[in-house]
């Protein structure tokens, strides 16, 4: 991340990939941490049937 604060952009292509490669982490983080929040959530409920 830090050889990207140094590097300017040259053209418009690198700031259109920047975004594109930004839009494309944020997707994965959102995928990531709904799937854990499913996996937590049905690891929650598991114990807590299982306590009863």
């Amino acid at each position: 991340m830090a050889v990207l604060k140094y590097r300017k952009p040259i053209n418009g292509m690198n700031k259109r990939y920047l975004q594109k490669a930004t839009k494309g982490k944020l997707l994965i983080i959102i995928f990531v941490v709904t799937f854990w929040g499913k996996l937590a959530s049905g690891a929650n409920h598991h114990k807590a049937h299982h306590l009863q």
